[in-house]
């Protein structure tokens, strides 16, 4: 739970400008809580993510304050941000061993971007 805390507020901090927050919070309150599908479909996602390349003419995002930022830095920066759930679901021994692969599966990943 003081994980979640942490996690909130740093989704909070205004000098995070990403058009991912909201949902960065809900995928890391999944995975930190849930014990079932949920969290292993988290992290299917996530690691599907990281090969994600915008089509032609959707490469930016546009912030509420005007700031063009680049789509894939944005998510691939927000995916980095759960580095740290995965890591603990890989360790955890009361988490099922599939689950455990994914998250292994997620963290190899992120250490070859």
């Amino acid at each position: 739970m003081l994980y979640c805390m942490r996690l909130a507020t740093i989704t909070q901090e205004p000098s995070i400008r990403s058009p991912f927050r909201q949902s960065h919070f809900y995928a890391a309150l999944i995975v930190e809580n849930d014990q079932t599908w949920a969290s292993a479909t988290v992290l299917d996602i996530l690691t599907d993510l990281l090969t994600f390349e915008p089509e032609p003419g959707y490469e930016t995002v546009t912030l509420g304050d005007g700031q063009t930022i680049s789509l894939t830095v944005a998510l691939h920066h927000e995916i980095q941000l759960l580095r740290s759930i995965a890591a603990h679901i890989a360790r955890d021994g009361n988490r099922s061993e599939s689950l455990r692969a994914r998250a292994h599966e997620f963290l190899k990943m992120l250490d070859n971007e």
